[in-house]
């Protein structure tokens, strides 16, 4: 850590030599392009920040395409001077100049895809002589709002909904909405293929009922355990949704369990993480399931869940928790049982973590990777030994190209705090 601040003090020693007069002129005022969200950075600049859906697999491939897309923006395409990306081509940082209403302009675009399709842009700038004063602050401002700075710090507003039967309330936010209640139980969808569902009692037949089958009932032998139970009983619920030419789910898998109390005080119980498919897309669920006997011929299947398409779900994991958690019905002894439950498993335990942790360290590559292209260095690793350190660019390139075997620059997004 000493030489990391040492080498912020000299980044803001520099910095200041460039500082121009605080009451330096705003920028021209543009709409932004379809989709972002254009904010003025606290000490100056702006920035542009949206996400984006698909099936994009190169985040050059994206930043090729802002690029083009910027041009309605600024007074044509920003020229790029340099960029670096990581290896598997899943973020890339350019380094651009471009006008804004005849006013020159430099800054930084920034591409980061999310593993089950999608992503954010970013794109930070101010006039040249201002950019090494205003990128810190607009960095840590992205870090809060939308864009390739991670999950948002602060809770998403709920607002607390009560059921048509009057028997339930659940916080919903903004653009969601209740799809299904009953006798206590909730469900809430989200727009872009997020759910939750809390408190549904699903009786299970395990011989045949009098009068002969139950239109839409699940007929399946007594399962004990709820990490059996949730896969058969999701492939049952699957195929049948499918027959209704809905999206079933399928490929259910159990990646981590935590055992807890049955919340119905009968039978088994877990919380799990799970990994799906629905409708063909990949998703993630965080889930309480609880089987218990009800007599000879049935079986209670009881369960609350929060799901996601992949890369929205690590997202909105935390939001979709705080909606489960604010059902009406749901004891304070079941909110920390899920809390420690979800704080036990690894994989959901780094998604709750990096809610807490992914902004800072955003923010701290997002800087650390400007205040080095704004002194024109580069971090070189050695990469049979592992070993890193910096040098002016023009060497640091020379070297990679006379034996790109052993040496590569390291892209902003891998920086460590050594770096």
């Amino acid at each position: 850590m000493p030489r990391a601040r040492l080498r912020l003090l000299f980044a803001l020693i520099l910095f200041a030599l460039l500082r121009a007069p605080a009451d330096a002129a705003p920028l021209p005022e543009r709409t932004p392009p379809s989709g972002f969200t254009s904010l003025d950075g606290p000490s100056g600049g702006r920035t542009l920040a949206g996400t984006f859906t698909g099936n994009a697999r190169s985040a050059a491939a994206v930043l090729g395409g802002m690029v083009g897309g910027l041009r309605g923006y600024f007074d044509g395409p920003p020229v790029v001077s340099s960029a670096v990306g990581d290896p598997r081509d899943r973020s890339i940082m350019a380094f651009f100049d471009a006008r804004l209403q005849s006013t020159p302009v430099r800054g930084a675009i920034m591409v980061q895809l999310a593993d089950g399709g999608g992503g954010a842009v970013a794109v930070l700038f101010d006039r040249p002589a201002d950019i090494a004063r205003s990128f810190k602050p607009m960095a840590r401002q992205l870090a809060g709002g939308p864009g390739p700075g991670g999950p948002a710090p602060r809770a998403v507003p709920l607002q607390q909904q009560t059921t048509p039967d009057g028997k339930a309330a659940i916080g919903v936010p903004a653009g969601w909405r209740i799809t299904g209640w009953g006798n206590g139980a909730v469900d809430v969808a989200g727009p872009q293929g997020q759910m939750v569902d809390v408190g549904i009692y699903l009786p299970i037949f395990s011989a045949p009922t009098y009068g002969g089958p139950i239109p839409g009932a699940v007929y399946l032998p007594f399962i004990a355990d709820p990490t059996v139970a949730v896969r058969a009983v999701s492939e049952v619920l699957g195929r049948q949704a499918a027959a209704r030419g809905g999206m079933g789910i399928s490929d259910v898998e159990v990646v981590e369990r935590v055992p807890t109390p049955p919340p119905t005080g009968a039978g088994q119980a877990a919380y799990m993480f799970l990994r799906s498919r629905v409708g063909g897309r990949p998703n993630l669920h965080f889930a309480l399931v609880n089987t218990a006997i009800i007599d000879q011929r049935s079986w209670a299947y009881y369960y609350s869940t929060v799901g996601a398409p992949d890369g929205i779900f690590q997202r909105d994991f935390v939001t979709m928790l705080n909606v489960w958690r604010s059902w009406s019905l749901n004891p304070q002894v079941l909110r920390d049982r899920m809390q420690d439950a979800a704080t036990k498993m690894r994989q959901t335990s780094e998604i709750l973590q990096s809610a807490a942790r992914g902004q800072s360290a955003a923010f701290d590559r997002a800087n650390k990777g400007f205040d080095y292209y704004i002194r024109g260095v580069e971090v070189l690793e050695h990469t049979p030994t592992g070993a890193r350190a910096n040098f002016d660019r023009d060497y640091a390139d020379a070297v990679v190209k006379a034996n790109p075997t052993k040496f590569r620059l390291v892209p902003p997004s891998q920086y460590r705090t050594t770096d």
